[in-house]
C-alpha cells in the first residue's frame, strides 16, 4: 500500500505549539511531531523516525513530556486518554477531552465539565468548570456562565470570576479582558498597568534594590511586550519603556531567545538587543520551541530549522483548498501548495487546467485570471496560457470588461488586450460593479468613475462603499448613509457605521447596537444586536452576549449557531461544528431550518459556491457537492 507521512496543517501547527508546558520537575525529553498514515495517528522525531507507529483515532500538538493526550473512537463515541513514549496507555482513554499536563495536573472534561487529574489519571479537581486552562506559576484560569477567575491547585477561587476572558499566568502577570479593555493583573488579581499603554505609570521600585535599574535584570521571554506605534511593530519591557524600535510590519513574542518578525513580507528572527539572528526570508515562521527548532515556510519549501538558520528536516508539500479563494468562480477554484508556495487552477472536474504553478492567483472573471509570475502581474485564460504578460506590480480581476492595475503606486484601468484605457492617476480603485468604479483621489476623497474614466459620482465623501443592489454607503463627516448612482443620498447620513444591500437589507449601527433597515430606510430588525452579518438565503447571523444566533427577514431566530462566531448562509447552508472546542470538533452542514444535510465529518469547512466547497479531513484538502459527495477527493 502506497502511504505517505502527513503533518498537520500549519496554521493549526501555530496554535499549538503554544499549547502547555508539561510535567516541570522533571527533564523534557525530545519533542515528537504527529504524523497521520492512513487516518491513523502517530509520532515522529526530529529526524522523521517513527518513534509511536499511527494507531490512533485523533491528538493534539507535539509531544514534549513523558505521558499525552490521544483519543480513540469515532467521533459520536469517542474517549481521550494518555499514553507514553512507547504508545502504551497509562491512563485508560474515559474523558470527553484531555490537555496535556502542567505542573502535574491536565485539564480535562468529562460530561461537559472541566475539572483536572494528577499524573495517575486521579480526579484531583472535580470537573465543574464550563472550561478551564491548565495550571501555570500555581493557577489556573476557570470559565463559569461566561465569567473568568483563577483557582489554585486546591480548586480555590483565588481571584473572583468576573473577567470576559483570562488566559495564563506569565512572570506573576496574566493579560485580561474586562468591558473591552484589556489589562494586566498580577498572582493577587490587582491591577498593574494597561495593554500597550504608552503612558505606563512611574515605576515603583519598592520590590528591589534601588540601586538596581530594570535593564541589568536578565530578561526572560516574558519580559519583553510587542506594541504597535505608527503602523509598526516593536517591543517594550513590563515597566512600559521601549526596547526594540518599532520598525517591523508584525511580529510575534520571544521564545527561547528569540522572535519571529516580518517586515516587507518575508519573515526572519531577532534576537532581545533587536539584532537579526536569521535574516527575513520565510513566508511564515514559528516559534523556537525548547530544542531550539522552529518550523517555517519559504516560497519553495517548509520544514524545521535551527536557531542557526541550518534545516533540520524538510517535509514534501502539498497542494490544498485555500482560504477565500478556495470557492469555485466562473466554473474554476483556486488550490495552493500549502497556503503560500505556489498555486495552480482546477475546474469543476477537479482538473488542473495547466502544470503551471504561479507565486498568487486570483478568481477568473470574463474568461481571464490575475496571476503573479516571478514577481509580477499578468493574466491567464482558462488554458494556462498568458494573454497579458506579467509586467504590473498588481493586477485584480476584470468587470466590465475593464479591470484595476497599479505601477508606480498608482492605479489605472486596462482592457482584455491590455492596453491602458484609464491612465494611472489615482490613490486608489476598485472593480467596476454596474458600469460604476469607486476611486480614491490624490487629495483623499471618494467618488465613482465610469468606463471612460470620468467622474459620475463626485469624489466629495469621505468613504463610499461599492454598489450593491443599486445603492452605495457614503460617510460624510461622521455618519453614513445611501446614496444612488447620481450621487444623491437617498438614504439620509444617520448611522455610525453601515454595510452593502443584501438580499433587500443593510446591516446598519445605532448607539453601539446593529440592526437592519430596508431600501426606504426603515428599521425592519431592531438595532439591538452585538453583532451582525449580511442577509443570505434569507438568513442572517445576530450575536447577544457573546451568542450567535440565526434570524430570518423578520428577525425571527431560526437557528443557532455552535460557534464562538458566525458564518453566512451560502446557497442555503452554513457549516457548523459539532463540539465546542475549536481544534477537536468535526465539521458539517446544516440549512436554513436547522436541519443537518452533511453529518459533522471534516476538519474544516467553508461555504458553498456554485454547488461545490471546500473541506478537509486529516490535514488534506478537497471540494464536495451540497450532497456531501466528493468531487476532487483530499489531495494524497
Amino acid at each position: 500500500m502506497n502511504t505517505k507521512f502527513v503533518l498537520l496543517p500549519f496554521i493549526l501547527f501555530l496554535f499549538l505549539s503554544c499549547s502547555q508546558d508539561s510535567t516541570e520537575f522533571k527533564t523534557k525529553p525530545e519533542k515528537l511531531y504527529p504524523i497521520s498514515v492512513n487516518e491513523k495517528w502517530g509520532f515522529i522525531d526530529k529526524t522523521g523516525k517513527v518513534i509511536i507507529k499511527p494507531k490512533f483515532d485523533n491528538l493534539i500538538g507535539n509531544f514534549e513530556s513523558y505521558i499525552h493526550p490521544v483519543m480513540v473512537g469515532k467521533w459520536n463515541n469517542h474517549k481521550w486518554g494518555y499514553i507514553d513514549r512507547k504508545g502504551e496507555f497509562v491512563i485508560k482513554p474515559q474523558f470527553d477531552f484531555a490537555y496535556d499536563f502542567s505542573e502535574g495536573f491536565a485539564s480535562i472534561k468529562l460530561n461537559r465539565q472541566y475539572g483536572f487529574i494528577d499524573e495517575s489519571g486521579s480526579i484531583v479537581i472535580k470537573p465543574q468548570f464550563d472550561y478551564a486552562h491548565n495550571f501555570r506559576e500555581g493557577l489556573a484560569s476557570v470559565k463559569i456562565n461566561r465569567k473568568w477567575g483563577y483557582i489554585n491547585r486546591f480548586g480555590k477561587l483565588i481571584i473572583p470570576l468576573k473577567y470576559d476572558y483570562a488566559p495564563y499566568f506569565e512572570e506573576g502577570l496574566a493579560l485580561v479582558k474586562l468591558r473591552k479593555k484589556t489589562f494586566y493583573i498580577n498572582r493577587n488579581g490587582q491591577y498593574i498597568r494597561e495593554y500597550n499603554d504608552d503612558k505606563p505609570k512611574q515605576r515603583n521600585y519598592s520590590l528591589f534594590n534601588q540601586k538596581t535599574k530594570s535593564n541589568q535584570f536578565a530578561m526572560s521571554d516574558n519580559d519583553l511586550i510587542p506594541f504597535k506605534q505608527d503602523e509598526k511593530y516593536g517591543f517594550k519591557n513590563m515597566y512600559g519603556d521601549i526596547v526594540i524600535e518599532p520598525r517591523f510590519d508584525f511580529m510575534y513574542h520571544f521564545s527561547n531567545g528569540y522572535a519571529p518578525v516580518q517586515i516587507n513580507g518575508l519573515w526572519g528572527y531577532i534576537d532581545k538587543k533587536g539584532k537579526y539572528s536569521i535574516e527575513p526570508q520565510f513566508s511564515l515562521a514559528d516559534f523556537f520551541d525548547y530544542n531550539g527548532i522552529a518550523q517555517v515556510i519559504t516560497n519553495k519549501k517548509k520544514g524545521f530549522i535551527y536557531k542557526n538558520g541550518e534545516w533540520a528536516l524538510m517535509i514534501e508539500p502539498q497542494y490544498r483548498c485555500w482560504s477565500i479563494f478556495s470557492k469555485f468562480k466562473n466554473g474554476y477554484s483556486v488550490i495552493g501548495k500549502d497556503f503560500t508556495l505556489g498555486f495552480k487552477y482546477i475546474n469543476r472536474d477537479g482538473n488542473l487546467i495547466s502544470n503551471t504553478e504561479y507565486d498568487f492567483a486570483l478568481h477568473f472573471s470574463e474568461g481571464l485570471a490575475a496571476v503573479k509570475k516571478d514577481g509580477k502581474w499578468g493574466f491567464i485564460d482558462t488554458n494556462g496560457d498568458f494573454v497579458i504578460e506579467p509586467k504590473f506590480d498588481s493586477l485584480y480581476t476584470f468587470s466590465d470588461g475593464l479591470a484595476h492595475f497599479r505601477i508606480n503606486d498608482k492605479f489605472g484601468y486596462l482592457d482584455v488586450n491590455g492596453d491602458i484605457v484609464i491612465e494611472p492617476q489615482f490613490r486608489s480603485a476598485e472593480m467596476f460593479v454596474d458600469g460604476l468604479a469607486r476611486v480614491r483621489t490624490n487629495e483623499g476623497n471618494e467618488g465613482f468613475i465610469n468606463t471612460e474614466g470620468k467622474f459620475v459620482v463626485e469624489p466629495k465623501f469621505v468613504t463610499v462603499h461599492n454598489f450593491s443592489e443599486g445603492l452605495s454607503a457614503a460617510r460624510l463627516d461622521k455618519k453614513y448613509g445611501f446614496i444612488n448612482k447620481t450621487g444623491k443620498f437617498v438614504i439620509e447620513p444617520q448611522f455610525e457605521r453601515v454595510r452593502g444591500f443584501s438580499d433587500g437589507f443593510a446591516q446598519v449601527w445605532i448607539n453601539g447596537k446593529c440592526g437592519f433597515i430596508n431600501k426606504k430606510g426603515e428599521l425592519v430588525v431592531d438595532a439591538i444586536y452585538d453583532g451582525c452579518r449580511k442577509y443570505s438565503s434569507d438568513m442572517a447571523a445576530v450575536r447577544t452576549n457573546g451568542n450567535w444566533n440565526y434570524i430570518n427577514s423578520q428577525g425571527e431566530k431560526v437557528a443557532e449557531s455552535l460557534l464562538t462566531y458566525a458564518i453566512n448562509y451560502e446557497e442555503g447552508l452554513v457549516p457548523f461544528m459539532d463540539n465546542d472546542y475549536f481544534y477537536i470538533g468535526k465539521w458539517g452542514y446544516m440549512n436554513t431550518k436547522g436541519e443537518v444535510v452533511i453529518e459533522p465529518q471534516f476538519q474544516w469547512a467553508f461555504g458553498f459556491s456554485e454547488g461545490l466547497a471546500c473541506v478537509e479531513t486529516r490535514g488534506k484538502s478537497g471540494y464536495i457537492n451540497t450532497k456531501g459527495k466528493w468531487i476532487w477527493k483530499p489531495t494524497r
